[in-house]
């Protein structure tokens, strides 16, 4: 897969032939069954795939600022729509017809945030409550669970070993989500390491494992 003119190779990650850029599903009709009026039952029979493992790293923002979250559009964004999203559907043979983006409340920033912003992309970055099932680092009023989906593969509360990616080396390496830490200005929620929980400022280089849907 080429992204931004730089070539990803597929290569294996461990002894248990996990690879770079295998796709796993992580959830079947989930913003059909979990999304309340945002993303009800009018919408397509869908499987979410995402990446099992980090196959590019990327800054949320340049700077350290979460103003207007995700969909300002961030950086991380631009960079998701205009590069990554090009080189998935090249190297999969993907069309429009077979994408299908559903409709997700995501907060807009950090403690500035006034308003939710309702993001419908064929590529994402799943959000704080998607990935854990609370919000517990964002701000719950403005990502409400009745307008995202649960993601059904990391629904095991007890371990966060399903959440834990890899890059090139084999190393465990934290993965940026869209949502914005609601008591800063400057950080976003990320997976940790160990797949917990967890935030940092917005110009770091974590990890992009993005999602998306299939009908």
């Amino acid at each position: 897969m080429t992204i931004s003119g730089t070539t990803i190779t597929d290569a294996p990650i461990n002894a248990n032939n996990s690879r770079l850029l295998r796709l796993i599903v992580v959830g079947i009709n989930s913003f059909k069954r979990d999304g309340g009026a945002v993303n009800n039952s009018t919408a397509p029979n869908h499987l979410v795939f995402q990446f099992q493992n980090v196959p590019v790293t990327h800054n949320m923002n340049s700077t350290a600022t979460n103003e207007r979250g995700y969909n300002k559009p961030s950086e991380m964004k631009t960079y998701i729509m205009n590069y990554f999203l090009p080189g998935l559907i090249t190297a999969t043979g993907l069309t429009d017809a077979m994408l299908w983006a559903p409709r997700r409340e995501v907060a807009n920033g950090g403690s500035g945030a006034g308003v939710t912003e309702y993001i419908a992309d064929a590529l994402w970055l799943p959000t704080e409550c998607e990935m854990f099932g609370t919000t517990a680092l964002g701000r719950g009023d403005k990502e409400p669970s009745t307008g995202q989906a649960r993601l059904e593969y990391y629904t095991n509360e007890t371990s966060n070993t399903s959440r834990t990616k890899y890059d090139r080396n084999a190393t465990a390496v934290a993965y940026w989500l869209a949502t914005a830490v609601y008591s800063d200005y400057s950080n976003f929620c990320f997976v940790g390491t160990d797949g917990s929980d967890t935030s940092g400022a917005a110009n770091t280089a974590n990890g992009c494992s993005p999602a998306f849907c299939v009908r």
